[in-house]
């Protein structure tokens, strides 16, 4: 795990923290961009 990144989106929510938005991709174990791109085309916002 020393050479790779670990990427996940969270939504910030004032007073209440953070909420996860995605699972962690890691890169460059898959093509963590593209995991990441299709699932926000998934979400309807």
């Amino acid at each position: 795990m020393e050479k790779n990144i670990g990427i996940a989106l969270d939504q910030m929510v004032p007073g209440h923290g953070t909420i996860p938005l995605s699972p962690y991709y890691f890169w460059p174990r898959k093509d963590a961009w593209e995991e990441l791109k299709e699932l926000l085309e998934t979400k309807w916002w």
